[in-house]
Formats: C-alpha cells, structure tokens, sequence
C-alpha cells in the first residue's frame, strides 16, 4: 500500500471549520487541556488531519478491528489517531516515547501539545529505555499498559580495532542541546597530543564550534555535515575511531551511541536520562552532565589512555541493541495486543 504524506501537506481554512461544525462538542472538552497558545487552531488542524486519515483508511478498505496503529513519536500522531479513536472505539493504537516527547523537564517548550489527551487514547506506551518508563510511570499516574522496548541497529561488524592516530567522533544536529561547543572547549584544553576530530551532523553553531579551536594547532577538524546512513556506517566500519563522544545536555537513550558501540567503539558520554544503558563501565566512561572543560578534557585524556576489549564492547551491544532480535521481539509483542 503507498504510504500516505498528507500530514504534511497544508490543510485549508475550509477543513477546520467543517471540522469543528461537525465535532464541536469533543473539540471543546479536548481543547480545555491544553491552555497554551495557539492550542485551538492547532487541535483544528489535527481534527482535519484526522479526516484525511480516515478516509484514506476507507479508501483502502482497512479493517479498523484488524489494524493496529503505531507513531514512532509521543506528539501531534497519537493526537490524530486519537481524534479518530473518538469515532472508532474499538481501534487500537500504540507509541514510542523517547526524549522530547517525555522528559517535560529537558524542554523549554514542554511537552507536545494535547499530550495527556494523546496518553489517554492510547492502548500501550513502549519506551525506548528502562529510565523512560520509570520517569513516566513516577510522572504520570494513569492507567496504561507500558513496557520497555530498546531499539537497535543492524550488524556490519567490528571497526578497525588499531591505528595509529588518536581519532574521535561525534554525530548529531550542531544545537546548543548537543553542546559540541562544549567538546571543543574541553579539547582546546588538551596539549601536547594531536587529536583529529571527525563529526557527521550539521546545525547553526557549526562555525561557532570550530572557532572555538582556532587557538588549538594540535586538533585537526573534519565536518562532513549530514551524510545518508549508509554513509556513516560505512565510515565507522572502515575508520579507526579512538574514543565516541556524546556530551549532550539531555537524551533519550542516544543511538549514535548504540551504532558506535555496534562497531567496538569505546565512548564516552554525559550521564544523561537513558544513556548509562549504552555507556557504562562495559562500554565506555560516563561523565557528569555539569561538567567543567577541564574537568572533561580529563575525562577524555582518561579514556583515551585506557584500554579497551573492543570485543567485549560489541557483546555487549549484541546482547541489549542488536536491531534484528530487539525488532523482532518488538514485533511479537504488538501482534499480541
């Protein structure tokens, strides 16, 4: 069947209102949660994106009672499908949650919109970490079904285990959440040792970043921007990395992480949410989410001088991250519903 796009496509003044003539009375009693602005016209626009969904589900002759659904995000796709769920009852639906879409803590912005109203429509949440459902199930008195489902990532085998360079790599958006600038100016700390530094990954602090090494004639830097997956794992497989650095201010449970680990590579992270279940003592060397640049370029010349079974990092991706057994339980486990 074509995937449908039409979430993303415009929807017309006419649709909101013919929307809200047709289900005043649910849309009054939904938008009463959300006290936030522009939470009216927003709701409207999910209502219609609702409508599109339906008749695209009865165009295609689906069985509503024989179809589970599924967002990938806690956010504005369990809100729809919760919107259809006010006219199909039987209907079920599940969702991820990962970071954005459950520390409310971490974000400025909060939560997503009409979050307690998505929660509420929804038969089972699967977190992609244990601290996700703890988080949740301490935030959230509600009645839900929630488990624990990891993601994972494929297998392309073991990275370069020697080299002769001190090489470390970082990959995400360049955004003050990841907090790259941060690195660099732990790594401006560091002399005497050359350090080459490669990160796939682009943002608006890119140049920022990179000037904050300017004074720093021992790090050579590579910025590839954003790369295709292929891409970076074949860069991974055929790359020796020294050290995976992943300083972020919060996360989920990051899957760079994961993908490096896939490949041997020691890291070393902010002990942040759900990463102490990728990066800990098999892994890698957890350091504190407050850190100092100083206090970070120790860390880091401490993991680089140490030595790591490279094997031993990949078991244990193998045993907790491995894509085809996590997906395949994960798929088990929905058919069961």
């Amino acid at each position: 069947m074509q995937v449908a796009s039409f979430f993303g496509e415009p929807i017309s003044k006419g649709e909101k209102i013919s929307y809200l003539l047709k289900n005043w009375k649910s849309i009054l009693r939904i938008w009463k949660l959300e006290s936030r602005p522009n939470s009216f016209s927003l709701l409207l626009k999910h209502g219609a994106q609702s409508n599109r969904l339906k008749s695209f589900l009865e165009k295609n002759n689906l069985n509503y009672n024989e179809t589970l659904f599924y967002t990938y995000w806690l956010d504005e796709g369990a809100v729809i499908l919760g919107l259809i769920k006010e006219k199909i009852k039987g209907l079920k639906s599940i969702s991820r949650a990962h970071g954005y879409d459950l520390y409310e803590e971490d974000y400025p912005n909060g939560l997503p919109y009409f979050y307690q109203y998505a929660v509420s429509k929804l038969n089972r949440i699967y977190f992609i970490s244990n601290d996700g459902k703890e988080y949740f199930s301490k935030k959230h008195k509600l009645e839900i079904s929630k488990e624990v489902s990891k993601l994972g990532t494929m297998d392309y085998g073991i990275g370069p285990e020697e080299g002769e360079d001190i090489v470390i790599a970082t990959c995400s958006s360049i955004i003050p959440l990841k907090r790259l600038e941060l690195l660099a100016e732990a790594l401006a700390k560091i002399e005497n040792i050359e350090i080459t530094w490669h990160h796939h990954g682009d943002g608006p602090l890119k140049t920022d970043v990179i000037d904050k090494l300017s004074n720093a004639k021992n790090i050579t830097t590579h910025f590839y921007g954003h790369v295709s997956n292929d891409e970076l794992m074949n860069f991974y497989k055929n790359t020796y990395i020294s050290l995976f650095i992943n300083v972020s201010r919060t996360e989920g449970l990051p899957l760079s992480l994961v993908e490096a680990a896939s490949f041997g590579i020691p890291l070393l992270a902010t002990n942040v949410r759900g990463t102490s279940e990728i990066c800990n003592s098999e892994t890698g060397i957890l350091v504190d989410s407050d850190s100092s640049p100083e206090e970070l370029a120790k860390r880091i010349q401490g993991a680089l001088n140490s030595k790591w079974d490279r094997s031993d990092i990949r078991k244990f991706w193998e045993m907790n991250f491995l894509g085809t057994k996590n997906f395949k339980s994960f798929a088990k486990q929905i058919t069961e519903l």
